[in-house]
C-alpha cells in the first residue's frame, strides 16, 4: 500500500512545482523589464519609519529609505508607516510569519496605505530597447491613522542611455512612453552639447594664443 502511494505523492509534488517554474519562463522573443520604485518625499517625514510588506514574503519586512527599491517580479507589496516612537525593528524581526501578518493587519501602531505595488512592469519584445522602468511615488497625506501614497511619474530608460518620462494622470493607468528614441535622436541629444562645448573651447584657445 505504501509503495503504491509513492508515485502519487511524487506526481502531486511535480504538479505543485511546475506552475511556478513555468511562470518564470519567458518567451524567447520577449524580455523582462526591471521595475524599481522610489518615494521621492520620504525624507519629509522624519518621525516615521516606512516598511515594505506583502505577498509572498509574509515572513519578512523591508525598511525603506529615500533610495530606489525593487523586489521579486511576482510579488504584490504595500508600503506601511509606523511612528518611530512605536517602532522596534529587532522585536519585529523576531515575529514569525503568522505574527507578522497579524501585526500588519491589526496593530494600531501600523498606518496602512491602499496602494499595491507590483514587482514587474512586464515583458516586451527583445527588439524593444526599453531596459528599465522607475516609478516615482509621493506621499500625499500622512497622519496617525491614514497614509496616502500616489504614483507621480514613470521614467523609462532605454539601452544606450535614452530616457523618457510621463506623469500619472490616472492612478490605474500607466502612462505610455510614446515613440522609442532612435539612434539618431540619441546622437542629437548627446552630440549637440558636445559640439557646442568643443566650439567654445576652440574659441577660448584661439583667444589665448593671440
Amino acid at each position: 500500500m505504501k509503495g503504491s502511494l509513492l508515485p502519487v505523492c511524487l506526481m502531486l509534488i511535480c504538479l505543485s512545482v511546475v506552475p511556478t517554474v513555468y511562470a518564470d519562463v519567458i518567451d524567447p522573443d520577449e524580455k523582462e523589464v526591471q521595475t524599481s520604485y522610489q518615494i521621492i518625499n520620504l525624507d519629509s517625514y522624519p518621525d516615521y519609519v516606512f516598511l515594505l510588506y506583502g505577498y509572498p514574503f509574509y515572513h519578512d519586512i523591508v525598511v525603506l529609505n529615500s533610495s530606489q527599491f525593487s523586489f521579486y517580479k511576482f510579488s504584490t507589496l504595500s508600503v506601511y508607516a509606523v511612528e518611530k516612537s512605536n517602532f522596534n525593528e529587532d522585536e519585529l524581526r523576531q515575529l514569525n510569519e503568522t505574527q507578522l501578518q497579524d501585526y500588519f493587519a491589526n496593530s494600531t501602531k501600523v498606518i496602512r496605505s491602499d496602494l499595491e505595488l507590483e514587482g514587474s512592469y512586464g515583458t516586451v519584445n527583445v527588439a524593444n530597447p526599453l531596459s528599465e522602468v522607475l516609478i516615482e511615488l509621493e506621499i500625499t497625506s500622512l497622519n496617525h491613522t491614514h497614509l496616502e501614497i500616489k504614483k507621480k511619474r514613470i521614467i523609462y530608460t532605454y539601452e544606450g542611455g535614452g530616457v523618457k518620462s510621463a506623469d500619472y494622470q490616472d492612478q490605474n493607468t500607466t502612462p505610455q512612453p510614446g515613440p522609442v528614441p532612435s539612434g539618431t535622436d540619441m546622437i542629437w541629444y548627446f552630440g549637440l552639447p558636445l559640439i557646442a562645448l568643443a566650439a567654445i573651447l576652440i574659441v577660448l584657445l584661439r583667444r589665448r594664443s593671440k
